[in-house]
């Protein structure tokens, strides 16, 4: 046996080991999952609670030191090794039931609305609560007296997911999608890597994305929607990278379809635009999403309260700074914050602007300044917010983006902790989700902002590992 030969058999040895601990993390999850929704344990629930929590920080501890590992060996195996072994992974979360969030209930409730003939931006889940057909969607749901929330993308996916008349089947068909769109987003990043940088990098890129825990937590796990919303951002990423506008304007608004939660991106890609002579593809991207913006508008959004689904969620301030501040502090603290974030947001996108040069500067810019607004100016937060700005790793060929996600595997699953220990929302649990899931990546993409402004910082920590041969 060669040399090379004996090295490439260690190293795919040590991916099977390294898959089997990230396996072993996601059965703790699993448990986690199964005890939260239908074992709740009478008088030994507050010990249970503690247990689940455990499990929880194992899950975040065993799956992310797996992770970081798998990273590091990345390079030495093919792409089809590890994105094997990601699927395994992604279709064990996805069995896992939802447990840390309750969101899925009302994107089927919402969804079984428009499977019963009414439209769900005018119409709320509790309006028809009475109904046969409705109450089992509407017993789950967190939120029945708001109409959609979501773009008309959303609204498409929601429908097609309620249409069975069992919730759990529903929630199901929709935990698929969502762990489809986490594959083919990590198979999208690693092509832009691929196309910017090297193989090695690429396979690097898919690990990096693919195997991560606190993703796979996020969107296999607890079908967040904001994964269609990263699927939409890393295409968009991939076409700008090869100079495609009219396919990079038309995925972004996607995204922005989707959920609207990356409204920074859209000066700096016309500036791209702009700046590479792309005016006229960009237009025709912008064209269609402007099609179908035209067309909810005339369904829906032209009619009386036809626009309260956007206006309304400002009235939702729970676990953001402003929010945290104004109830810890007082009010005049929460709008301080908010307007410092505005003038520090609105600074960035004048320099993107003016700066801007390439595919790599759009992503760099585009991710510091997403972060900004949900760090700042946001009155809500969430921690899969941060996949408005994270699928730019790739195009953005940055440490910083990389050392993030990194930290998010450990952090973004402790970031749920208090709340698995009380199994009660309230502001300990909005004041640590902020404090585990906001600040440590934040100060990272924060902290590296000179660099990430002057364009100057260096691609990912495994530019210079070679591909094998």
């Amino acid at each position: 046996m060669t040399e090379s030969a004996a090295t490439f058999d260690r190293s795919s040895r040590s991916a099977k080991q390294l898959f089997t601990v990230s396996l072993v993390a996601h059965g703790i999850l699993l448990a986690c999952a199964l005890r939260h929704r239908f074992f709740w344990g009478g008088d030994m629930a507050p010990y249970l609670h503690l247990a689940e929590t455990a499990g929880l920080v194992a899950f975040a501890v065993v799956g992310g030191l797996a992770y970081v590992r798998a990273l590091r060996r990345a390079p030495e195996l093919p792409a089809q090794t590890w994105l094997r072994f990601g699927l395994l992974l992604t279709a064990l979360a996805t069995l896992s039931p939802h447990f840390l969030s309750n969101d899925l209930w009302d994107y089927l409730a919402r969804g079984r609305v428009a499977v019963l003939g009414h439209d769900p931006y005018l119409t709320t889940v509790a309006a028809l609560r009475s109904d046969p057909a409705m109450s089992e969607f509407a017993a789950r749901a967190n939120w029945p007296g708001w109409v959609m929330p979501y773009g008309p993308v959303a609204a498409v996916l929601q429908w097609l997911c309620a249409v069975p008349d069992s919730p759990w089947l529903g929630a199901y068909l929709w935990k698929g999608l969502a762990a489809a769109a986490h594959v083919a987003t990590a198979l999208s990043l690693a092509a832009t890597t691929r196309s910017l940088s090297n193989e090695a990098n690429a396979r690097r890129m898919l690990v990096l994305w693919l195997w991560n825990p606190w993703l796979l937590l996020e969107s296999a796990g607890s079908g967040h929607n904001d994964a269609f919303v990263a699927l939409g951002l890393a295409a968009c990423g991939h076409a700008i990278a090869q100079a495609r506008f009219a396919v990079g304007s038309l995925a972004y608004g996607v995204a922005m379809l989707v959920k609207h939660g990356s409204p920074t991106l859209a000066p700096l890609l016309l500036a791209a635009a702009f700046r590479q002579r792309r005016l006229v593809p960009f237009a025709i991207g912008t064209g269609l999403v402007a099609t179908i913006l035209a067309v909810a508008w005339l369904l829906s959004w032209s009619a009386p309260s036809g626009l309260d689904w956007i206006t309304d969620q400002a009235n939702v301030a729970q676990g953001s700074l402003s929010s945290l501040l104004a109830a810890h502090v007082g009010s005049g603290a929460g709008v301080a914050a908010t307007w410092i974030g505005t003038g520090l947001l609105v600074a960035l996108l004048v320099h993107g602007a003016i700066a801007l040069r390439d595919a790599r500067s759009f992503g760099r810019h585009g991710a510091l300044a997403t972060i900004v607004l949900v760090l700042f100016c946001v009155p809500n937060f969430a921690p899969w917010y941060h996949l408005w700005w994270l699928p730019l790793v790739a195009v953005a060929d940055a440490r910083a983006l990389d050392r993030a996600l990194v930290v998010l595997a450990f952090t973004g699953p402790v970031s749920y902790a208090v709340f698995t220990a009380t199994h009660a929302f309230g502001q300990a649990h909005e004041a640590w989700a902020w404090a585990a899931a906001a600040l440590p990546p934040a100060a990272i993409v924060l902290g590296s902002a000179r660099e990430l402004l002057s364009n100057r910082c260096g691609p990912s920590d495994s530019a210079a590992t070679p591909a094998p041969s």
